[in-house]
């Protein structure tokens, strides 16, 4: 896998954007993580990062969604 951040990925909301950028870069630690064989508890620590930081971005962005009025907001929460 060659994880990078695409331009394209941009939705125009700098808030959701740079948490987006952030687990993209989170995501390619991950990924050299395993590709320079370090060590399971240093690929481990990367992992739960990861999904820590996911779990408070989708967080915000369902704060964001809601304060704005977004009417699909559960649609996206179940995605």
């Amino acid at each position: 896998m060659n994880v990078r951040w695409l331009d394209s990925f941009d939705l125009g909301v700098p808030e959701i954007d740079s948490d987006h950028r952030t687990i993209v870069k989170l995501m390619k630690l991950v990924e050299d993580s395993v590709a320079a064989n370090y060590s399971s508890g240093t690929t481990v620590a990367l992992i739960e990062r990861l999904f820590a930081y996911t779990r408070d971005h989708f967080r915000r962005e369902e704060e964001m969604l809601r304060s704005l009025g977004y009417e699909d907001v559960d649609k996206h929460i179940g995605c």
